[in-house]
């Protein structure tokens, strides 16, 4: 049962005016959710579960692998990436910053999330496989190059 528009998943937040489902109660649920209709229907305590649609999320990929020299494109490049992710979560999107090297990470909305991406970005250095392809492999599509 979805009242909502646009599309949710997993990792669309809680907690949103928005019905994702009516589900059984479990303990530890909001009372205030009970839904009394459907409780009354089954005979069981039934919750509405609440989501938010599917939200914007802004990705930074930023390139770590040893073909970019380290001094002053890298720098530049982790500069550029920091005012990126800061901005967007300092505007409340969701932010993820993945590398070639394997780093990614994901925040939630808000600024608490600018100290956690500036320090990764303060301690990331270019990764020391030399044969790392410019996307990581969970990112690619099928079909993709791997050697971007």
């Amino acid at each position: 049962m979805h009242h909502h528009e646009g599309a949710a998943n997993e990792n669309s937040p809680r907690g949103s005016l928005d019905i994702r489902e009516v589900r059984e109660y479990v303990p530890g649920d909001e009372v205030r959710h009970l839904h009394w209709k459907a409780t009354a229907r089954t005979g069981q305590l039934m919750i509405r579960d609440y989501a938010d649609p599917q939200q914007p999320q802004f990705t930074v990929l930023l390139d770590n692998r040893q073909v970019i020299p380290a001094a002053p494109e890298f720098e530049e490049a982790v500069e550029v990436a920091a005012s990126l992710v800061v901005a967007a979560a300092k505007a409340d999107s969701r932010c993820q910053l993945v590398t070639s090297g394997g780093l990614d990470i994901v925040t939630t909305p808000g600024a608490s999330a600018v100290q956690r991406l500036l320090d990764e970005l303060c301690v990331l250095e270019r990764a020391e496989n030399t044969d790392l392809p410019l996307v990581p492999r969970p990112w690619r599509s099928p079909g993709v190059v791997s050697s971007l």
